[in-house]
């Protein structure tokens, strides 16, 4: 490269011109640092609806390696979350937390987009403008961010209670495992975790839902959309549809996505699912009232509890998903 006043050769090192002293053009070493500088150099209003063309034309200059982000800024310009972002810069803090977990809660339940996925794509919004944020904030459907790993979660309110909607992936090392043994199903399933680990698995804040809590939850569901069953509300759209519970019109705008974590196809009739989740361990072992997990099944249309019959071991492994404390 050469220095824009004197046209010597420079290194890409250099923070100055040895020859004239002009300060050299650093190159952005990530996406957030190239994004920060596009908006110093254009200022905050280019993301507003109204610059919208201004915006694209800019982009359409990007070098190839922002391609991504450019395409993640034309995915948020769908529901004008950038637009929605920068007009926040004049709001008081918590209205900013509104507006930020709004359009966290747009890209997780609009989109389908991954918790993790959803933060980033907010941050890199936030970052380059200044708006110094959590998208961690709120109580109800949003993105929980674990201080102990930075993994982030979508969660959903069911009633007075703030689930986790995706099961739990903190790794405690010895005592968890993945699906089949396989890491590319991390992400989808979370880990399984032992009985003797669970203490050291929850995150400050949250919990293992007790049988008292669940069965709250599902009355909850049920009351409130005059319905028969809250299985339907509880479930994704990733259960086979052979067995699948009839769909209603609002059938999972909760949130929580449940996911058949046991799929068995049978020789006659309709595949096996299940899904089920550790509940809160009870300290005094009182045999057959002692309820260990909870799940849905495809073939019921209510929430199973499983207890230990007297001298039965607990069972193996299983997943996590986490109640927030009142």
């Amino acid at each position: 490269m050469k220095c824009s006043k004197c046209g010597k050769e420079l290194d890409e090192k250099w923070v100055a011109c040895p020859f004239c002293g002009t300060e050299v053009p650093q190159t952005p070493k990530t996406i957030e640092d190239f994004l920060k500088r596009f908006v110093e150099d254009c200022g905050p209003s280019i993301f507003k609806e109204e610059n919208s063309n201004r915006l694209d034309r800019a982009m359409g200059g990007w070098p190839e390696m922002y391609a991504d982000v450019r395409d993640i800024i034309r995915l948020l310009q769908i529901k004008n979350i950038p637009d929605r972002l920068t007009s926040a810069l004049n709001l008081p803090s918590e209205e900013q937390d509104a507006v930020v977990q709004k359009s966290a809660n747009i890209l997780c339940y609009k989109f389908g987009i991954n918790g993790d996925f959803a933060a980033r794509m907010i941050f890199l919004i936030t970052n380059a403008i200044g708006l110094k944020t959590d998208v961690a904030v709120g109580d109800g459907c949003g993105i929980f961010r674990d201080p102990r790993d930075g993994q982030l979660y979508k969660t959903c309110k069911i009633g007075d209670q703030v689930w986790l909607a995706e099961n739990l992936r903190f790794d405690v090392g010895e005592g968890c495992r993945v699906y089949q043994d396989d890491y590319q199903y991390l992400d989808k399933y979370g880990y399984m975790y032992s009985y003797d680990v669970l203490s050291r698995a929850i995150p400050e804040g949250w919990h293992l839902p007790t049988k008292e809590e669940v069965e709250s939850m599902e009355k909850f569901i049920i009351k409130s959309n005059r319905c028969k069953s809250a299985i339907p509300y509880l479930k994704s759209n990733d259960w086979d549809k052979k067995v699948r519970s009839k769909r209603v019109k609002d059938a999972g705008f909760y949130g929580f996505a449940a996911l058949p974590t046991v799929t068995v196809e049978l020789r006659y009739g309709n595949p096996w699912q299940e899904s089920s989740w550790w509940l809160k361990p009870v300290k005094k072992k009182l045999w057959g009232k002692n309820y260990t997990k909870w799940m849905i099944r495809a073939s019921e249309d209510c929430i199973y509890f499983v207890s230990l019959s007297k001298g039965e071991k607990i069972p193996g492994e299983d997943y996590i998903r986490l109640i927030k404390d009142y």
